[in-house]
Formats: C-alpha cells, structure tokens, sequence
C-alpha cells in the first residue's frame, strides 16, 4: 500500500527534480521501498520516461537481492547469528521491510534459545515497529491472525 502511494506521489514531481537529485532520490526510496519484484515494477512504472531513474530502481532492487541473499548464505553456512545481525544492519540503513523482516524470521528459527540474540531481536522490532506498517501486510492478518484468504470454520 504505501508503495503504490509513494509511486502516486512520485509520477508527477519527476520533471521537478534535477537530473542529480532524481538519479540519488529515486535510489533512496527505491532502497527503501523494493520489497518484491511486483513493487519493483511498480516503481519502474512510476519512473517510466526516465531512463536513469528507471536504472535506479532496478539498481536498488538488485542490491537489496543480493544483500538478503549474502545474509542467507551466512545461515545456511552455519552462522545465522551473523545472518541476523548482517540484515539488521542492512534493514535500518535502508529501512527496508524485506530486510527487516526476514532478519526476524532468521533469529525466531535458528537464534530463539540464543540469550545473546534477545538485544538483536529488540533491534529488528523496534525497526520493524517504525519502517514496517500493517499496511503492507495483506488482508488484515495481523489482525485477524488467519492467512490471506483464509476461511474460519465454525466447530
């Protein structure tokens, strides 16, 4: 949701921006905002015309695979607590969801007897509690505690 209000906001105040500060913008949001491939193209359809804007985007995207998947290989080889606290780092400078909120899933499956690991999680929901609304989560889940779709049955 706030994605596709950031792409609202930003169509038209593209021709205001100097060339320089759309290239710097557009990646800064484009850190903070490319959670998936659809939002990323999301965002290439707010820059459309702009060619370097549109690199940006997919410059942003491209790094924040790359850092998600650095702090996997860290888990898979052994080592989530770096895992964790790699992602921590990367989701508070770039305030990014998807960082952020698999920096908790790595420390809720590998790190929760981990006493070390309780400050590292306060970071990451503390993160999460100020970048990570419940406006991006689909169909109310956090509210109503079902999956997306999902149908309560009556017993």
């Amino acid at each position: 949701m706030e994605t596709v209000l950031v792409c609202l906001w930003l169509a038209p105040r593209l021709k205001l921006l100097p060339d320089p500060a759309l290239a710097e913008t557009t990646y800064r949001w484009a850190l903070r905002f490319s959670t998936s491939r659809a939002t990323t193209e999301a965002l290439v359809a707010a820059v459309r015309g702009h060619d370097e804007a549109t690199a940006q985007v997919r410059r942003a995207h491209g790094e924040i695979q790359a850092l998600a998947e650095r702090a996997m290989q860290h888990s898979l080889r052994g080592a989530p607590a770096q895992a964790a606290a790699s992602l921590a780092d990367d989701g508070e400078r770039t305030r990014n969801a998807k960082l952020i909120e698999l920096g908790q899933q790595v420390l809720r499956r590998h790190l929760a007897q981990d006493p070390q690991a309780r400050a590292l999680g306060d970071r990451l929901s503390a993160a999460q509690q100020r970048w990570c609304h419940t406006a991006a989560h689909i169909a109310g889940m956090l509210r109503s505690q079902r999956s997306p779709g999902g149908l309560a049955l009556r017993s």
